[in-house]
């Protein structure tokens, strides 16, 4: 009897660690909007070099993004609008990352079902269903819903 070849499995590439989630939990930011906005920032950054590589990977970080921002930011002094600025641009830059991701259905709507899900827990209207987010066709609707109407994102 022939031996059966004993080929070892490919070997798994390990989970992307993103260096912005952990910045971005709950409440990480105090009250000062120049660190946040600087955060907000560098998170962009990181996505967007991933996006040179990997756009779906990229893709999957922004929606991540999105699903961390507003609680991380819920404590910060928004008067001055540097931070609602920050992150306006940051969703119009995510955005078109995660509109131009070249993923299957299924994937486009598990990712509006997190970005849905987010928004609904969104106590401050930072990541609301910006008008931007309906440049991608298949985010129009899930399960009979559309995106959200837009709110502003300030206090």
């Amino acid at each position: 009897m022939a031996k059966k070849s004993q080929l070892s499995p490919a070997p798994v590439p390990p989970a992307h660690v993103w260096g912005f989630k952990p910045r971005f939990r709950r409440h990480a930011f105090g009250w000062r909007s120049q660190p946040a906005a600087q955060r907000v920032k560098e998170a962009v950054t990181e996505i967007r070099k991933v996006a040179r590589k990997d756009p779906v990977l990229a893709a999957a970080g922004a929606v991540i993004f999105l699903e961390r921002v507003s609680p991380a930011l819920e404590q910060v002094d928004s008067s001055s609008g540097a931070i609602g600025s920050a992150v306006n641009r940051a969703i119009d830059e995510l955005t078109a990352i995660i509109a131009s991701a070249p993923v299957d259905r299924a994937t486009r709507e598990a990712w509006l079902e997190r970005r849905w899900s987010a928004h609904e827990k969104d106590e401050v209207p930072y990541i609301g269903g910006r008008r931007r987010m309906r440049r991608d066709p298949a985010l129009v609707g899930i399960r009979g819903r559309s995106v959200p109407p837009l709110r502003a994102a300030t206090r």
